[in-house]
């Protein structure tokens, strides 16, 4: 490499962006879809989602309606595991492989 910074900075700068263009894929990789567990049902989803919007409107985990929502999201979550619970124990003798 001959000459001064500038041109050879410019010189370097043009190969690495024709490299990029070349090996770099342009399209956006989507990640991962979030995936509900087995024992979550459609309400207690609902409940959680409600949760983040309240949180995220008072932006306060002490404020009573954040309070509010967080005791019905873990009330949901313990009975929809309940449910799910009781339903693979009643279901073990007809179903092996639960």
């Amino acid at each position: 490499m001959k000459g001064n910074v500038n041109e050879s900075w410019a010189l370097f700068r043009r190969r690495l962006l024709d490299l990029q263009n070349k090996y770099v894929p342009k399209a956006r990789v989507q990640g991962e879809k979030w995936r509900k567990e087995i024992w979550l049902t459609h309400k207690a989803v609902k409940t959680i989602k409600r949760k983040y919007k309240v949180y995220r409107k008072y932006r306060d985990s002490k404020h009573p309606a954040s309070m509010t929502a967080d005791k019905k999201v873990h009330r949901e979550i313990k009975r929809a595991k309940y449910n799910f619970e009781r339903k693979l124990a009643e279901n073990i003798k007809n179903d092996t492989y639960a």
